[in-house]
């Protein structure tokens, strides 16, 4: 089995446990794939560029926290090929472990003892004056934000067609069942499961009590048009800055035909990871 190591090398620790992982290769008869960087850590394996692993690799297991995840997600998308994270970060929701479970994890890979969960990707295509189309790929969220403007802006909202409302707000989020313990939390969204079909609309400071968040069918067609901007807003997909927009811009979220392939092991249990790493600790009765 090919396995290719896709690691955030700036977080401490991360030597460390590709040491471990690579001890655990061996012993496993694992095949490690990896940059030139990743194997100069690792002190053996392949060399494979982390944008050929969906080609190359039977799996790819992420070493970093969600950031890293929705990295190789990218990477990934359209491959058909899996990812188990382990997290060595902060959070760590998409991840299938933490780091202390490194060996049991690689044990469990080379077994083929985990379950794989297909995680719906949004596209989103940015449609700017004077430009081609932008295609993008969101694991987690598209978010259209004030960016430069200091003033509030008005994002127009429409659903297959119709017209939803107008927005004075900071911005609005699009997001998973995935992405909403991310962004769209912090701006007051609901927690959707991850088996939910469904998008949620989230609006960063809105400048009205009444706008609350929207669920739809993960089939919507989105259209976001900004109406009325005193400076160029942004458009970022997954935390990414990818363009900036300017009054009659739009951008289009639909369902992507693609899928985030995330590896599980046999105890994942989701709410037991709510409970964990947002601290929910219940009544103290």
């Amino acid at each position: 089995m090919k396995i290719g190591v896709l690691a955030n090398l700036a977080k401490p620790g991360t030597a460390e446990a590709l040491a471990r992982v690579a001890a655990a290769a061996q012993q496993l008869r694992l095949t490690l794939c990896g940059d030139a960087e990743t194997l100069a850590v690792l002190g053996s394996g392949k060399l494979c560029q982390p944008q050929d692993f969906g080609a190359k690799c039977d799996l790819v297991l992420v070493l970093g926290g969600d950031g890293s995840m929705l990295h190789a997600a990218r990477l990934l998308a359209g491959s058909g090929v899996a990812q188990a994270g382990v997290n060595t970060g902060t959070l760590g929701f998409m991840t299938c472990a933490s780091v202390e479970r490194l060996e049991e994890v690689m044990q469990c890979l080379a077994a083929g003892e985990y379950q794989v969960d297909e995680r719906r990707l949004l596209q989103a295509e940015l449609q700017i004056a004077g430009s081609e189309p932008l295609i993008r790929q969101a694991l987690n969220d598209v978010v259209v934000a004030r960016g430069e403007c200091a003033r509030v802006v008005s994002l127009e909202l429409a659903v297959d067609g119709r017209a939803v409302t107008n927005y004075l707000c900071d911005g609005l989020i699009v997001a998973t069942p995935t992405g909403s313990t991310a962004h769209s939390l912090s701006a007051g969204g609901p927690i959707v499961s991850t088996e939910t079909p469904a998008v949620v609309i989230s609006v960063i400071c809105p400048h009205t009590l009444t706008s609350r968040p929207l669920v739809l069918p993960d089939t919507s067609e989105i259209v976001l048009t900004v109406r009325r901007a005193a400076a160029p807003l942004l458009v970022s997909v997954d935390g990414l800055d990818t363009a900036r927009l300017a009054i009659d811009d739009r951008v289009l979220v639909r369902r992507s035909p693609h899928v985030a392939r995330i590896v599980l092991l046999h105890d994942h249990d989701g709410f037991a990871v709510l409970r964990s790493k947002l601290g929910w600790r219940g009544s103290s009765v």
